[in-house]
């Protein structure tokens, strides 16, 4: 039997809260499952403004401290993105420590969705580099804190979806709004009248974009297609609305 010496120069003190990428997370959950292999970090940067959302990357890290920094880093950076665009939403990242294509499977993304479940909502998942649609259909089965799920399970799809044409009608105050802040790099925006705009962009569909327009209220007015503008409303009537 042998053990490895490691040589205390290797150590690193205050190896969470001593990072760089650190900024007063709010949890780090360290997820560690051997039967499956899973190793993962959930990063929970700040839930102010709602339950923190954000993909889960797989990437073969060179190590842990490098895991650790990109999911600090990365949740972070959507606490501001959920801000800026008017969204009640905080901002979280996961990381799975591993080889997308040569070990990811069921098993393993079931247990992940375990890990994501315990957490009672305070944390959303979806999908981001090393991850597809089907993964986040397999998380579904154990968790209903994820998003970008397929159509076939009632949601519009993920990343992996071909994008479509998205058009809808809408007030001066979301158009400004829209104009000011830049919102989508396709966004073409046409005055109708001096009180009706529309609005038209090409994306893949995705929650977040009905989240993003469910948030105007009665500044929008109709969408297509028109699935689209059912679960918008749906969205409305579950409470989830705020006035930008």
């Amino acid at each position: 039997m042998t053990s490895e010496i490691i040589d205390t120069k290797d150590l690193k003190n205050d190896p969470v809260f001593g990072q760089l990428s650190f900024d007063n997370h709010e949890q780090i959950v360290f997820c560690n499952d051997e039967d499956t292999g899973l190793k993962a970090i959930i990063g929970i940067h700040n839930t102010t403004l709602g339950p923190a959302l954000g993909g889960t990357r797989m990437w073969q890290y060179t190590n842990e401290w490098e895991a650790l920094n990109d999911v600090l880093r990365l949740s972070r950076g959507m606490t501001y993105k959920s801000a800026i665009t008017g969204l009640n939403l905080g901002g979280g990242k996961a990381v799975i420590i591993g080889d997308a294509k040569t070990q990811k499977n069921d098993a393993l993304m079931r247990k992940f969705g375990e890990y994501v479940n315990s957490l009672s909502g305070r944390y959303i998942t979806a999908e981001d580099i090393g991850m597809e649609t089907r993964d986040m259909d397999v998380i579904r089965e154990v968790t209903p804190h994820v998003t970008g799920v397929s159509e076939a399970i009632g949601g519009w799809g993920g990343i992996n979806n071909p994008p479509i044409e998205i058009e809808f009608t809408c007030t001066k105050v979301m158009a400004t709004y829209f104009k000011e802040k830049k919102i989508h790099s396709t966004q073409e925006i046409k005055c109708i009248n001096k009180d009706l705009y529309n609005i038209s962009i090409v994306c893949a569909h995705s929650s977040e974009l009905t989240r993003l327009l469910s948030s105007f209220g009665g500044n929008l007015l109709s969408v297509t297609p028109k699935n689209l503008w059912d679960d918008i409303q749906n969205i409305w009537s579950s409470g989830l609305k705020i006035v930008a």
